[in-house]
């Protein structure tokens, strides 16, 4: 599935505070624990214009950072799944975009049978647009429809 929204900002979607971002990087630093491995996460997502992060006893629980084309990933870490993290993260991200006008649309790429991941863009104001499995991939688009004739794919601009 691939789902998208316009760069405009949807008000009902509330933003929680305890979910920092680019903004927050002096409390991130003085927050994370720097030995645990999320900590190495949090150095790569500072990369990225736009990320939100949830952090829980000093570790990354989840989040969501702009690939610097619209294109938004999601993750969460298993025990903190189900609580409403990834759409926090996805909704600060997304709003953060909107304010700043980066690009006239913002995709969410899922799997088509990620259940949960649809839930999230849905929640946050997602709208599917399109069937089938997105993927990056470096082969040619032709040598990779050759390889899976039977599934829909779509260069993503």
């Amino acid at each position: 599935m691939h789902y998208h929204r316009l760069s405009e900002w949807n008000t009902e979607i509330p933003i929680d505070d305890s979910i920092l971002g680019n903004e927050d990087r002096a409390r991130l630093d003085a927050e994370l624990d720097p030995t645990h491995k999320t900590f190495e996460l949090y150095q790569y997502l500072k990369n990225y214009r736009h990320f939100a992060v949830k952090v829980i006893d000093r570790k990354i629980a989840s989040f969501c950072f702009d690939n610097s084309n619209g294109t938004l990933s999601v993750e969460t870490v298993p025990d903190f799944r189900n609580q409403g993290l990834s759409k926090k993260c996805l909704a600060k991200v997304t709003k953060a975009i909107c304010d700043s006008k980066s690009y006239p649309k913002i995709h969410f790429p899922t799997d088509i049978e990620n259940v949960a991941a649809r839930k999230v863009a849905e929640s946050a104001g997602f709208k599917k647009n399109g069937e089938g499995l997105w993927v990056r991939v470096s082969l040619k688009l032709e040598e990779l429809r050759a390889v899976l004739p039977e599934v829909d794919i779509r260069l993503v601009t």
